[in-house]
């Protein structure tokens, strides 16, 4: 999983939508809060891409498998489940 940090502009940002007394500095108890912001959207994040990568990734090399064998081929688990991996894990960086 990449979860790329927020540009500074993006901190900037937030440090100024959590500084509520706007002093320019944050206290102990508005960095608490920025710090929990921080920790749930990576744990959504973590948690979208655990969902993706093992549920996802099982149901659609189940699906390969069987439409491979209804052609006449034999499609290895093992590569199916990388291939698919390695592309949810490409366009998960688009949507997570």
């Amino acid at each position: 999983m990449h979860v790329s940090p927020p540009t500074k502009k993006q901190v900037v940002q937030l440090v100024q939508e959590y500084d509520i007394n706007h002093d320019g500095v944050l206290d102990r108890e508005e960095f608490g809060r920025l710090v929990q912001h921080f920790a749930r959207t990576i744990a959504a994040r973590v948690c979208v891409n655990l969902l993706l990568i093992f549920s996802l990734v099982p149901f659609l090399v189940s699906i390969a498998s069987k439409l491979a064998a209804k052609a006449g081929l034999k499609l290895p688990q093992a590569l199916a489940a990388t291939v698919f991996t390695l592309l949810i894990k490409m366009t998960g960086a688009w949507f997570v």
